[in-house]
């Protein structure tokens, strides 16, 4: 319900701000990640954060699905342009927090909790075990390193595993976004829901057509639904 409230708190802010907080969300990037990226770093759909911007300086790529591509795109060099100066835009991000959690708290009727914009990483990371995402998957959408000999022998970088994951992260946010009445005012568009249906059915037919020697593609948890049902059912109207 809080989460609900959060989508539904989030077309009132300046454009900016909705698309900056909606990406913190779906990509679970950190707020200094995602507020300096620049245009030229997002090729193909795939984001790729510099290992200069990152907390443990290893590149990271996120594979974002339709609706984050349409929240990263802009015109200029910064995802985020600042208004009055040139660079990307680092200040306002907390105020609009504040003006969101504010109108969070008229929706709901009570004093929402304060939170910062790290929380929202903390949330997509929670959920990946409700959805089933299997732990080394769900440490690499961090982008949290391997540790011990995993680090030193296992050089396998899940990309796969993390862009079907992603999207089935996108998937779910878009759907409680529609049952909150708002997918469209968050550029979650008809365009958009049909964008992400597609790119769904593709990575299923993806997953279903390898087979690893080791198996590991194969062993990602799976909903007892196809993707298909389950991304379909998601982006059906509320009964």
């Amino acid at each position: 319900e809080e989460f609900g409230g959060s989508l539904r708190a989030g077309p009132r802010e300046e454009l900016a701000f909705r698309r900056g907080l909606l990406l913190l969300l779906l990509t679970a990037a950190r707020l200094s990640e995602v507020t300096q990226a620049r245009s030229e770093e997002v090729v193909e759909g795939i984001w790729t954060i510099p290992a200069g911007r990152t907390k443990n300086s290893s590149a990271h790529r996120i594979a974002l699905g339709p609706w984050g591509q349409r929240l990263m795109h802009s015109n200029n060099e910064w995802v985020f342009p600042a208004e009055l100066v040139e660079g990307p835009r680092t200040q306002g991000w907390y105020e609009a927090r504040d003006r969101v959690r504010a109108r969070m708290s008229e929706i709901a009727g009570y004093a929402v909790e304060h939170f910062v914009p790290h929380d929202l990483r903390r949330t997509a990371r929670s959920n990946t075990k409700r959805l089933k995402v299997d732990y080394e998957t769900a440490e690499a959408m961090m982008n949290h390193l391997k540790r011990g000999l995993d680090r030193t022998y296992d050089q396998y970088e899940l990309e796969d595993e993390k862009r079907a994951w992603f999207l089935l992260w996108e998937n779910e946010i878009l759907g409680i976004a529609r049952q909150a009445g708002v997918a469209e005012l968050l550029d979650g568009s008809a365009a958009a829901q049909s964008e992400i249906a597609a790119a769904a059915d593709a990575t299923e037919a993806q997953f279903s057509a390898r087979a690893a020697p080791d198996g590991r593609i194969q062993s990602l948890p799976t909903p007892r639904r196809s993707s298909r049902a389950r991304y379909r059912s998601m982006l059906s109207p509320t009964r």
